[in-house]
């Protein structure tokens, strides 16, 4: 469905607006509250307003309580998703890269962040 994301602007649109339906939706089913993320976080776009359209990111947010954040880069020649972590000053970047044909995978690594994010949330409602 999304193989030709690379050169059909249409195709890249509509993964990006895919992905962030998936975090809606994954935010809805973790019972959190979308009001606490920047979406997207990155800037995908050059100053004269063309989309970069090279993948990474594909999706990004940031979480306003802790800063953490997550990004998720899309390879074409990936096999398998690869995550890693990218320490910041007093934050943390999960980067999820992978291929389209990864794209379950990747929802499941991104689900799996946002449960990790879950205490945060919790406890700064708590205060």
């Amino acid at each position: 469905m999304f193989e030709n994301y690379l050169s059909h602007p249409e195709i890249y649109q509509a993964l990006e607006e895919h992905f962030e339906k998936t975090f809606n939706t994954l935010l809805k089913k973790e019972n959190l509250d979308q009001k606490q993320f920047q979406t997207p976080y990155y800037r995908t776009h050059f100053a004269n307003g063309m989309p970069f359209m090279n993948g990474n990111p594909i999706f990004s947010t940031k979480h306003l309580s802790n800063q953490d954040r997550l990004r998720v880069i899309l390879d074409i020649d990936a096999s398998d998703i690869t995550c890693f972590e990218n320490k910041l000053d007093n934050s943390k970047e999960l980067c999820i890269c992978g291929s389209v044909q990864n794209i379950e995978q990747i929802k499941k690594a991104m689900n799996n962040w946002l449960k990790q994010q879950k205490p945060v949330l919790n406890r700064s409602h708590q205060t």
